[in-house]
């Protein structure tokens, strides 16, 4: 992985530093091109892997027993979310934030409760694997959004670095 510059370590390369640089960041940006095209063909494996599954859970106990019937209303209890996505500082030398998910512990006193049984006490393991499947996704969708991320910071340093090169070619043209 290239080293990470900044705008002030640009100016100080050399034409052939600069080209070597570019070459660096777009192999990178290939690579992590690669990894985004596998992350969503992942998560859109294990996300029709969870649809199935609640399918079957669907099939298995009626269409009232799992179905949007059993979801809260606005009349609902207010709760919590068990996972919420949070923005951190990256230590990644691509870029400069990151996201993560933050999980909290199931409280029913501080309104974090399990949505997985508003469907009842004794869930069908079809509706547990959905649990599971979607729980999945949503960690691979963080880490599209990090490679994305990433891919964004490489990006605006390829374009630093045309620049830089288009000013050392007007330099030597002179």
């Amino acid at each position: 992985m290239p080293q990470k510059l900044t705008c002030e370590d640009y100016k100080h390369l050399s034409l052939a530093e600069v080209h070597e640089h570019l070459d660096d960041l777009h192999l990178e940006l290939l690579s992590l091109v690669e990894q985004l095209v596998q992350c969503k063909v992942t998560i859109e494996k294990v996300t029709n892997e969870g649809r199935i599954n609640c399918a079957k859970a669907r099939y298995i106990q009626g269409q009232t027993t799992v179905g949007i019937s059993k979801l809260p209303t606005e009349e609902s209890q207010e709760f919590n979310a068990l996972v919420r996505v949070e923005q951190i500082k990256s230590e990644s030398p691509c870029a400069d934030k990151e996201f993560q998910l933050k999980r909290y512990p199931i409280d029913k006193e501080a309104g974090f409760i399990d949505p997985i049984r508003w469907f009842g006490v004794l869930v069908p393991r079809p509706l547990q694997i959905t649990k599971e499947k979607f729980q999945s996704s949503l960690e691979l969708v963080i880490e599209a959004a990090n490679i994305q991320v990433q891919m964004d910071s490489i990006m605006v340093s390829i374009k630093k670095l045309k620049e830089q090169k288009s000013f050392l070619n007007k330099l030597a043209i002179k």
